[in-house]
């Protein structure tokens, strides 16, 4: 029997991955309430419906009321998605919200292949550098090409470590947050499975709030003019057990304070 609901057409709710299951986290529209069908709220990968069709238990967050349902996914076609609801799911860091909030962060260590992927592409311009041309005319063209890329390389470096300095301090920043995870725009550049410090002060605190997170989604968005952004999706990795309860907590005052306002 399923776990009969108030869920509305046009409700918009989290699916996730439940226990288990490679991890996702995809937003989703009611389309129909009874049998319960929900559409993806943005477009999909063939490795992301290869993982929904694979999927054991699923769990549908509602953030806006604050709770949330195991579920197991009954079919699908295309970016609709039927849902058998099993019942109630307590776990209360699945509760999303997007706010505002003094955060800077860091890369500590870099995703594994990362660091030998760029060691590669310097390797071609060392060759560049030794390259013995037949003429002069070719010897000077590769030395006048080497101090170009050169120049340019320390330019962009300069550039990099100092956005990656900026990043680190406290700023005012859009984030969508969870008791369980983060998702925040990017402005310097961050791979997947990228380790990452993060430091968020929350209204009321002293201190900020102190832990590293992994890096499980990168997308890219587009920002201003000539600008490109990354939607960096992280799960928490090394965070104590008070820094979480501090992260749920903020998320449910803010669910409450926004829909007093409604």
């Amino acid at each position: 029997m399923e776990t009969k609901v108030l869920l509305f057409c046009g409700d918009r709710l989290h699916l996730i991955a439940g226990e288990g299951t490679p991890y996702f986290n995809y937003s989703v529209e009611v389309l129909k309430a009874k049998p319960l069908h929900v559409n993806l709220l943005h477009s999909v990968s063939e490795s992301d419906i290869n993982k929904l069709n694979a999927a054991g238990d699923v769990v549908l967050a509602d953030s806006g009321r604050g709770y949330a349902y195991k579920a197991k996914i009954a079919s699908m076609s295309g970016e609709d998605i039927e849902l058998s609801l099993l019942g109630r799911h307590e776990d209360r860091e699945f509760f999303r919200v997007d706010t505002v909030v003094s955060m800077g962060y860091e890369i500590v260590r870099k995703a594994p292949g990362q660091i030998e992927k760029k060691v590669e592409d310097n390797s071609s311009f060392d060759k560049l550098k030794s390259m013995d041309g037949e003429g002069d005319d070719q010897q000077i063209m590769a030395q006048l090409m080497y101090k170009m890329y050169d120049e340019v390389r320390k330019l962009r470096e300069q550039v990099q470590k100092e956005t990656r300095f900026d990043t680190s301090i406290l700023s005012q920043r859009v984030v969508s947050l969870s008791g369980s995870g983060i998702r925040f725009t990017s402005s310097i550049e961050v791979d997947k499975g990228d380790i990452l410090r993060l430091s968020i002060m929350l209204p009321g605190r002293d201190r900020p709030l102190i832990f590293t997170a992994k890096v499980i989604r990168v997308e890219v968005e587009m920002g201003g003019v000539g600008k490109t952004n990354l939607s960096v999706a992280c799960r928490y990795k090394e965070i104590s057990e008070s820094c979480k309860e501090s992260l749920v907590r903020f998320v449910f005052q803010t669910q409450r304070e926004m829909l007093r306002r409604r």
